[in-house]
């Protein structure tokens, strides 16, 4: 990653959170402590959020990872778009005069601190600058598009919906079995206790909606179904991930909603209250690397679009593998690419050996070498993981002098390894692995080699 968005419903962080940004070059979108909903607008509060304000913007101004400042988070989206007006029963007077106060703030007030006290420094009044419903939304500004989730959308929809700057969207996942432990004895949902980390009203609901969307069922094991909404996250928010990605330059940021919990919960995070990744987070890794690359049809050829973020120029050979799922290496090619600097390039494929194959079996590997450094590794599909038809991959996994070796007969995707003891984060994990692959993982000295558990994404089909 390169950017964080501080989000206006939490906290200022504390120094040592922008000194790390600095140092690591990474990006702070700092947004206002103002989210979701209406503020007086008395003298003696604007007085304090003037103060406040001053202090935070004189704080920060020294990090050079602080590059933009935002008012606020979906307020004006609240007002203009969820009908506040008429559910707070106001008449148009009344309606005028607030919205009056909210510009005093946020038009006036706020901008003009960051103007005196960090000069040049970028400000949005809000965001998203327009909301997801409008059209508006996917030609200018940020967008925060949440109809996947909150509009209960298909995942398919996030390559359809994608704006200039996408500033927030995202998917619920459960947090892995050992997150689970710290507040429910009975690994199933219905103890008190489990209904109470989940507090999305319709989370549940939804989360068994998108399952029979995607997979066609939802599984009555514990293990398996907090297996199926990670993977439903993983390869939900990915899907959005790579459509953004892939549509660069019209498209130039990507931040999903959320990285991390304030508490251990069923939420829409990557990384849970302990620090444990889930499947999001390895998945996010590999989807926010320098370069991405992946196959999509274009009438009735392939093409391989292959996105830079080096600031300097990329020429390599780049290898790409076609595999039946069901039979193995079908079709393989090697090309010469020069990728422009900040920049893509799209290469046509021969599809002819491959076109009788249909796209519920096939699955790309695509590996990008510079010189003899392998700076890619990456797989695509033309249909989404949960459609591909994927027989047994016979995993075999063998931990010697805590190494874990893992290797598959058949295409495996989304190999997901778990210590469900100590849920200790792997180097390597919810991995993609193809026939003659063998990984070897070292293994924290931390990890409980009997409470290893290995699952894929066949082992979601449905029964």
């Amino acid at each position: 990653m390169n950017m964080l968005r501080v989000w206006g419903g939490g906290v200022y962080e504390d120094d040592l959170f922008y000194d790390l940004a600095d140092s690591l070059g990474i990006m702070v979108w700092q947004d206002f402590m103002f989210a979701n909903a209406l503020y007086p607008d008395t003298d003696e509060f604007l007085a304090n959020v003037r103060e406040e304000a001053t202090q935070q913007v004189s704080r920060l101004r020294r990090h050079p990872s602080v590059v933009l400042w935002c008012g606020n988070n979906e307020i004006s989206e609240g007002w203009h778009n969820w009908g506040w007006q008429e559910a707070l029963g106001y008449s148009e007077a009344v309606s005028h005069a607030v919205w009056q106060d909210y510009q005093q703030l946020f038009a006036e007030l706020l901008p003009d601190i960051v103007s005196e006290h960090h000069e040049g420094a970028p400000y949005l009044p809000s965001s998203p600058s327009n909301g997801w419903g409008r059209d508006i939304a996917y030609e200018e500004g940020d967008v925060h598009y949440w109809g996947v989730w909150w509009g209960r959308a298909p995942f398919e929809t996030y390559r359809e919906k994608i704006g200039r700057f996408n500033s927030e969207y995202g998917f619920q996942a459960y947090p892995i079995e050992a997150t689970v432990r710290t507040f429910a004895n009975d690994l199933g949902e219905d103890s008190d206790a489990f209904r109470n980390h989940q507090k999305h009203p319709n989370g549940e609901e939804w989360l068994r909606e998108y399952a029979l969307m995607t997979f066609s069922y939802v599984p009555e094991d514990p293990g398996l179904w907090r297996y199926m909404t990670q993977v439903m996250q993983a390869e939900g928010v990915g899907m959005a991930i790579a459509g953004h990605r892939a549509n660069k330059p019209r498209t130039m940021g990507t931040l999903y909603w959320q990285l991390n919990d304030v508490w251990p919960v069923i939420s829409w995070s990557s990384m849970d209250m302990f620090g444990r990744w889930k499947p999001l987070h390895y998945r996010v890794r590999d989807l926010y690397q320098t370069l991405f690359a992946e196959v999509y049809q274009d009438g009735d050829s392939l093409r391989l679009r292959v996105v830079s973020d080096s600031l300097l120029p990329v020429s390599g050979r780049i290898h790409v593998e076609a595999f039946d799922t069901h039979s193995g290496l079908v079709w393989a090619d090697s090309m010469a690419v020069s990728i422009p600097a900040n920049g893509g390039v799209d290469v046509v494929l021969d599809r002819r050996d491959v076109i009788a194959i249909p796209d519920e079996r096939l699955v790309f590997r695509i590996v990008v070498f510079d010189g003899e450094r392998r700076i890619l590794r990456a797989t695509s599909s033309l249909s989404p993981r949960w459609d591909l038809s994927l027989p047994d991959p016979d995993l075999q996994m063998r931990v010697e002098n805590h190494q874990l070796r893992v290797a598959a007969a058949r295409p495996a995707l989304g190999v997901w390894i778990e210590d469900t003891e100590h849920g200790v984060n792997l180097p390597l994990n919810y991995l993609d692995l193809f026939p003659g692959d063998a990984v070897e993982i070292d293994l924290p000295e931390a990890v409980d080699v009997e409470a290893l558990t290995l699952r894929s994404i066949y082992d979601l089909q449905r029964p």
